[in-house]
């Protein structure tokens, strides 16, 4: 079966309700494309594991998966810094489309809330992980796409 708007939706609307309202615990990276988000919500943890391989990209939600060893490298210090310990207010699906938009919001050190989205592209060869603010302007991203 393959993984279009359609079926997106449905996997989107089945796990909504789970992630909606969580904290974001810790994030980790299993490679250079696997990323896993540990997420707390009423002392339940859940791994929601997004592979942003080209060859084939998916998101799932797991509740036991072992730690993993991070690697590090400058995106995911980028989104430790701005959305580890924040809360997801929202998750939507744009446009029917495979791309989830997580609308996050966290206090910084002198109690100012910020918001900020994650945008999950899972579109074939243009799969991205982007980290925006809330009016939009583009913070970092996985993959950096030079224009033309």
């Amino acid at each position: 079966m393959s993984f279009d708007g359609i079926f997106f939706k449905r996997v989107y609307h089945l796990i909504n309700e789970k992630i909606n309202g969580s904290f974001i615990n810790k994030i980790g990276q299993k490679n250079s494309t696997d990323f896993i988000f540990y997420l707390y919500k009423n002392k339940e943890i859940n791994q929601l594991y997004i592979s942003t391989s080209n060859t084939g990209s998916f998101f799932v939600l797991l509740n036991n998966m072992d730690r993993i060893e991070n690697i590090s490298n400058h995106f995911l210090s980028i989104l430790y810094h701005h959305i580890v310990n924040g809360k997801i207010t929202n998750v939507e699906q744009i446009n029917n489309d495979r791309i989830l938009c997580f609308s996050v919001e966290k206090a910084n050190e002198l109690g100012i809330f910020h918001r900020y989205k994650l945008y999950i592209e899972l579109i074939g060869k243009l799969t991205n992980i982007i980290l925006c603010k809330d009016d939009g302007t583009i913070i970092d991203a996985l993959h950096k796409i030079s224009p033309l």
